[in-house]
């Protein structure tokens, strides 16, 4: 019988890293197996994403959109049809404010008075390279 230490050093390992940046966000990852070279593959390398965020207005306030497209829904919606969205841009910046970041910070929308948690930005963050990465 292997023993699992053993196992576990064949099989491919796959690190990812994801930069949430105040102004843009990107992301990377790099798989470790005996059969595939060892280098960081990033996707969207040359093109990093502005960190902005579009969170739709529902039970969920799930991601409408992010980066740019973010900015070209919140720039043809903001004469009348924002209402249905809350609008995030450096975000980070937020986080220079509060002596202490802890899991229940909130975070003002741009265009409104709702303050969403830090958790669910990041969450949404996530949730975006997630699909993209696929």
């Amino acid at each position: 019988m292997a023993s699992p230490v053993a196992a576990s050093a064949k099989e491919p390992r796959t690190y990812i890293a994801i930069d949430v940046g105040t102004t843009n966000s990107g992301y990377g990852y790099k798989v470790n197996s005996p059969h595939s070279a060892d280098y960081l593959i990033q996707p969207g390398k040359d093109k990093k994403e502005p960190t902005m965020l579009l969170l739709k207005r529902d039970k969920e306030e799930s991601l409408a959109a992010f980066g740019a497209d973010a900015w070209k829904k919140y720039e043809t919606c903001e004469h009348g049809g924002l209402g249905d969205f809350y609008y995030f841009d450096r975000f980070k910046m937020e986080l220079q404010q509060d002596s202490k970041v802890h899991g229940g910070m909130t975070i003002k929308a741009e265009n409104a008075e709702k303050h969403v948690s830090l958790k669910l930005l990041f969450t949404r963050v996530f949730e975006h390279y997630h699909k993209e990465s696929k």
